[in-house]
């Protein structure tokens, strides 16, 4: 297999739309350990602190092999939590999870906080419950190591990997733009 072919690996045959718009399916033991984590907690509500747990879980099942750092923060008003990351998968295939256990959701337009809740299938004998993940925002951060800068200056703007519904992703772009650009297109799971 090319280092092309594994690199995208992963997203095979998936355009940007669609890796856009992908939806997180929970795992059976993902949506167990979210139940279990409802029915200790108040009515609904996840707090925080194992809303990381979860994500930890979720991240580990989903890309086996890559190593996550995933930090809470609670402040005035609400709570965030942050997922860490080297090399390892592309932000757009870990946003899915990020989504998908976002608490809250920020219309800047009227200035506006609005509270997700969702509905989680369990199983046969629960059915359906509703779930309300107790942070409000779940942020993602690829960090790029030395191996992989190193690799991505090996390839050239003209491989199949940075080909985009014939858009030139560099166009216009300075050459230490178009060595970040190559990186976020990567996907290094188990590669470096």
């Amino acid at each position: 297999m090319s280092i092309t072919e594994s690199l995208n690996a992963r997203s095979e045959g998936k355009s940007r739309y669609e890796l856009e718009t992908a939806v997180y399916e929970p795992s059976v033991k993902v949506r167990e350990a979210i139940y279990k984590a409802k029915k200790a907690s108040e009515p609904n509500r996840i707090p925080t602190t194992e809303v990381a747990k979860l994500i930890r879980l979720a991240l580990k099942e989903t890309f086996e092999g890559t190593k996550f750092s995933v930090k809470s923060h609670k402040y005035s008003m609400g709570s965030s939590i942050n997922i860490y990351w080297t090399d390892g998968p592309r932000s757009i295939e870990v946003k899915p999870i990020e989504n998908f256990f976002r608490g809250a959701h920020f219309d800047g337009m009227i200035d506006l906080k609005s509270y997700v809740h969702t509905e989680l299938y369990v199983g046969e004998n629960i059915g359906t419950v509703a779930v309300e993940f107790g942070v409000d925002y779940v942020f993602g951060r690829r960090e790029y190591s030395e191996e992989a800068k190193a690799l991505a200056a090996t390839i050239s703007e003209d491989d199949e990997l940075f080909r985009e519904e014939c858009i030139d992703i560099f166009y216009g772009l300075r050459d230490s733009e178009k060595e970040w650009t190559k990186l976020g297109h990567m996907n290094f799971e188990g590669i470096v």
